[in-house]
This record gives C-alpha cells, structure tokens and sequence, in this order.
C-alpha cells in the first residue's frame, strides 16, 4: 500500500509540474514604445517623425480596426526612406495588417526606385519579423542590428 501512495505521489508531482511551466507558452507582449526607444539607441536614425492615427491610415494603409498598438517612424526628409514600423495587430487581424503594409512597401518601392538608387536599395532589403500578433518592418542601413534589438524583446 505504501508504494502505490508513493507512485500516485510522484505521478501528482510530475502533473503539477507540467502544469507550472504551461505559463513560459503564453504570448508575451512588448511595449511598442519602450521598444522603440531601445531601437533608437542601437543606431542613428535621420529626422524621425512618428505617425498618428490619420498618417496610419492615410500612408500605412491601417485604420484602427487592424491594430491595438502601433508605433511607426518615418523619415522627414524626403532624400532617405529609413522607416521603422511596429504593430500590435487585433486578435485575427495580422493578415489584414501584413497586407496593409504591403501596400506600403509597394509604395515605397515604386517612389524610391525612379528618385534615388541607393534608397530604393534599402527599401528592396527591408527587413520583417513577426511575433504572435506582432509585425515589424525596418527599412535602414544597419537593419539586421535594429531586427536584433526586436528579436530580443520577444526573449
């Protein structure tokens, strides 16, 4: 009697311990803004403006029915196309917003590739990551240290 308590112990514990780590396979959220700093710092950016709801909508092609969160920085001179776009998409929304984005890309491709080579280049070698909900596209010289720098907040 005394081994079948010891094996229904040793059963129960090995059931309450595979019940602990059910958590580590919970999504994890990121903090687009903190993130976006972070990112900030790893390289130098040119004059950044970030974009609001209507320059979402307007440039980005996302209202804010796809998103919960975006954060989304954008060159202000017209002579460089560095761009660094973060979004939190709605639960069964992340199709909607990749393609969103797509058209963004196709934008950029087309504006950059009859204005200024070098910059067209860059945006031909952008750089996306997805994560859960999460999208993210980085268009600047040094892309893979800012992709790093977004990997790790998913860590």
């Amino acid at each position: 009697m005394k081994s079948l308590w010891k094996v229904v112990t040793v059963v129960c514990l090995l059931v309450l311990t595979g019940c602990g780590n059910s958590s580590s396979s919970e999504k994890k959220e990121v903090d687009l803004v903190k993130l976006s700093e972070q990112v900030k710092e790893v390289v130098e950016w040119p004059m950044m403006q970030e974009a609001d709801a209507q320059t979402l909508e307007s440039m980005f092609y996302l209202p804010q029915d796809l998103y919960d969160a975006a954060n989304v920085q954008f060159a202000l001179v017209n002579v460089s196309a560095a761009e660094c776009i973060m979004v939190e998409a709605k639960e069964g929304k992340l199709e909607d917003v990749k393609s969103a984005l797509g058209k963004r890309l196709e934008d950029l491709d087309r504006n950059w590739g009859r204005y200024l080579p070098e910059q067209h280049e860059l945006v031909k070698q952008a750089k996306v990551y997805e994560n859960g909900n999460y999208y993210f596209i980085v268009i600047h010289e040094e892309a893979d240290k800012v992709m790093k720098v977004i990997e790790d907040a998913f860590q």
